[in-house]
């Protein structure tokens, strides 16, 4: 059951790949690409499958880095549908013989043993391709110090900022895995004012916001981990997600070693999982019940179970707004009331706080 915990009048974002653009990240369809042309990048991955700098005596995390790339090529020339979240469906969800005997057939072996390993290796790897080509125009993909907001962006921190000064809970659900808006905080026109639910202490998930503008990632952020307890000589359980990486397995507790990102065209399947997921869309469906008004941001309209939730629990009556020229026909008939502008930088006078 999800309850609705914010008593002072709030108003609520959503946020999809098109927000980011502007600044250079890739959409889903130059993200494809990328990856696709990766090769060309001299990437360089360690024995373990993880990627590294460094380019000496890493032949087997190569090795495997060479197989998904073969396994890419063979699914873009066999007729099936060209997108990272599918080839993630293809790699990860079908299991199927198609896949299986290509594997074999590149890695040259019988053995299963050696072909799931390498099939998990290959996994991990294709997410850590995802993960490092999330970065904006000038290559960045994690920022430090103050940041100095690009002038596409200042209308919308403007208006975040002036809900914050007139009293707002300002609720910001987004899609995306990076952390360019997170950046904000470090602006001067959000200055701390932005908080995501982690501990800053102890790094761990505490479902607690105590700061104006709070932020939901919905699809999980490349600064996430799962956080696992021992519960026998080889076996952890899932406890949590802490954003302070841990991959030792000496102790008690460990995390995993990648983000925790939810990629694939069947991600709604992991949306009810309990330590992050489920609590992440309980807030979405409270907040979106008690949201004065609702700004959607370069959303595309794909996510089934997102359409609905915010079919069944925001109140089309009420003010919305939103900015994407490439916004799907499913938008405008979930809010058909709605004012429609092209780009984020024209947000500023659509729907301010005294309006």
């Amino acid at each position: 059951m999800c309850l609705g915990i914010c008593k002072k009048k709030s108003v609520s974002f959503l946020l999809g790949a098109g927000f980011s653009a502007p600044a250079g990240y890739p959409v889903a369809q130059q993200l494809w690409t990328r990856i696709k042309n990766s090769a060309n990048d001299n990437l360089f991955w360690d024995n373990n499958g993880g990627l590294t700098s460094g380019s000496l005596g890493y032949t087997v995390g190569n090795r495997q880095y060479k197989i998904l790339m073969k396994l890419i090529g063979y699914y873009c020339t066999s007729g099936y549908k060209e997108g990272y979240e599918d080839f993630y469906d293809y790699c990860i969800g079908q299991w199927n013989s198609d896949m299986n005997e290509c594997i074999k057939s590149i890695m040259g072996t019988k053995d299963e043993g050696e072909y799931y390993y390498t099939l998990g290796k290959i996994c991990n790897i294709y997410l850590q391709l995802i993960i490092h080509y999330l970065v904006d125009s000038n290559g960045n993909g994690k920022y430090h110090g103050h940041q100095d907001l690009l002038p596409d962006y200042k209308p919308f921190a403007q208006l975040v900022s002036d809900y914050v000064k007139d009293g707002y809970i300002v609720n910001v659900h987004t899609l995306n895995h990076d952390l360019f808006l997170e950046s904000f905080n470090n602006t001067e026109l959000l200055s701390d004012s932005i908080c995501d639910g982690f501990d800053k202490n102890n790094g761990l998930f505490s479902n607690s916001y105590a700061r104006p503008v709070r932020l939901y990632k919905l699809h999980g952020s490349i600064d996430q981990y799962i956080q696992y307890k021992r519960k026998g000589k080889d076996r952890f359980e899932p406890i949590g997600y802490t954003k302070r990486p841990n991959t030792d397995l000496s102790g008690d507790s460990t995390t995993s070693s990648i983000p925790d990102i939810l990629t694939g065209t069947n991600k709604e399947m992991r949306y009810r999982e309990p330590f992050i997921y489920e609590k992440l869309f309980c807030h979405f469906v409270s907040n979106l019940e008690e949201a004065k008004k609702f700004f959607v941001i370069g959303y595309s309209g794909c996510d089934k179970e997102i359409n609905q939730t915010i079919a069944k629990h925001f109140d089309c009556r009420k003010p919305s707004c939103v900015i994407d020229t490439n916004s799907d026909t499913k938008i405008r008939n979930i809010l058909p009331s709605a004012k429609y502008v092209n780009n984020i930088s024209a947000i500023s006078d659509i729907i301010a706080p005294n309006t």
